[in-house]
């Protein structure tokens, strides 16, 4: 009886205090938390089985407090969302709590971030600034830019060339040259002149007539484009005839002759008046000696002497010009002394014994020739000869070759001296 009275007044009691006070508290196993309902303020929590987390509703803004700014808007005016004093006036009931959580639940609206961030989380969530749509743009030249764009390189493209002609015969000069609106301004001067005159021809090609006060004439042209610059050519000659041109049109060559055989060095060259003048150098010479022959072709009979000898030519042209030819080498191909026939030893000043042109049964080969030792007897230089019957060598003989005697079935005697 106790109990059930005791229960009685703690009931009683709670029925008191609920309706001195407009609160309601109660606690549901749905729930993990307590639910607050007053006329200001409603907080609604999600069960705790099937929770769904979402944003603050827009509607249960606390009065008064300041407006809040998104900082996630960037370039553009802070959004300041402004709420009416009718829209806080208004308690939210329990079921208009339900009633959204319900629509929220089966057609979630887009989620609506108006809170501050920190920097950190602002500087990973926000959006890129938006950037304005530019025009496509056409590449476009100034006209300036289009001139220099299109502008042809200044530049001569040929020089003009010496030109030979025969008196009567037209002859040309001509230049090649790149750019925009090109003029051409011909300056000549005559042989024994000092100074250049400007000619009447203003074309690419000076043409004229070949006469013999032409003859050494120098020219050149200044080329002239659109813009004022100026390119000044080659200098160039005209001469008469095809012997105006000077060169040497063939080389002198190396010579090889026998001892007491004639020698010659010839060279060919191309001019007017031309004057040939020698220059040689013995073997073991450290200079060069001028020879009295000047015509093109240096003629010399053949001797030991001259065995090495080095030469060149310096042709002169009638206007003063020279040209130096190659230098060139003479050397003994064979020595003849009687009826037998040498060649020198490359490097030395001894002689081999090369052939021998007799019918003697008895010989004695010579032991020196043109102050030259002979100290080889060359292959096979007696061989088959059967009319030998005696040899005498000399005591420079240091070798013999290879079938020198070869067949020799008559001779019976060899000997030195």
């Amino acid at each position: 009886m106790k109990i059930r009275r005791i229960l009685c007044m703690l009931l009683a009691l709670m029925m008191v205090f609920s309706i001195a006070f407009p609160v309601t508290i109660f606690a549901d196993d749905m729930f993990d938390e307590i639910v607050l309902e007053d006329e200001n303020y409603t907080v609604y929590e999600e069960p705790i089985d099937d929770v769904i987390e979402e944003e603050p509703i827009d509607d249960a803004i606390v009065p008064d407090e300041e407006p809040i700014i998104d900082e996630t808007v960037s370039d553009e005016e802070p959004y300041v969302e402004e709420i009416s004093e009718d829209e806080i006036a208004e308690p939210i009931s329990d079921e208009a709590v339900i009633e959204d959580t319900i629509v929220e639940e089966v057609q979630p609206e887009p989620e609506v971030s108006v809170v501050a961030v920190d920097d950190e989380a602002k500087a990973d969530e926000t959006e890129p600034e938006a950037v304005e749509a530019q025009p496509e743009t056409v590449a476009e030249l100034t006209l300036a830019e289009a001139a220099d764009f299109n502008a042809v390189t200044f530049k001569i493209t040929k020089q003009p060339e010496d030109v030979s002609a025969a008196i009567g015969e037209t002859a040309e000069i001509s230049v090649e040259a790149q750019g925009k609106d090109l003029h051409y301004t011909w300056y000549f001067k005559n042989k024994g002149k000092t100074r250049f005159s400007k000619s009447t021809i203003t074309t690419a090609t000076y043409s004229v007539t070949m006469q013999a006060a032409l003859d050494g004439r120098e020219m050149y042209v200044v080329v002239t484009n659109g813009d004022g610059k100026t390119i000044e050519s080659d200098h160039v000659f005209f001469s008469v005839g095809t012997d105006g041109v000077f060169k040497i049109t063939k080389q002198p060559e190396d010579v090889s002759a026998v001892i007491g055989e004639t020698a010659e060095i010839s060279v060919e060259a191309q001019g007017k008046d031309l004057t040939y003048t020698w220059y040689f150098k013995n073997k073991g010479k450290s200079k060069f000696s001028k020879s009295s022959v000047t015509t093109a072709t240096y003629s010399v009979a053949m001797q030991a002497v001259l065995d090495g000898r080095e030469m060149y030519v310096v042709v002169t042209n009638g206007d003063g010009k020279t040209i130096e030819s190659d230098h060139v080498f003479f050397s003994i191909s064979s020595i003849v002394s009687g009826d037998f026939v040498f060649k020198k030893i490359d490097g030395t000043n001894n002689l081999m014994l090369t052939e021998y042109k007799g019918n003697d049964a008895s010989i004695t080969v010579p032991g020196t020739v043109d102050n030259m030792t002979v100290t080889e007897i060359g292959k096979s230089v007696f061989e088959g000869n059967t009319t030998l019957t005696s040899v005498a060598l000399p005591n420079s003989i240091t070798a013999i070759r290879e079938k020198a005697f070869k067949g020799c079935t008559n001779l019976s005697s060899m000997t030195t001296y």
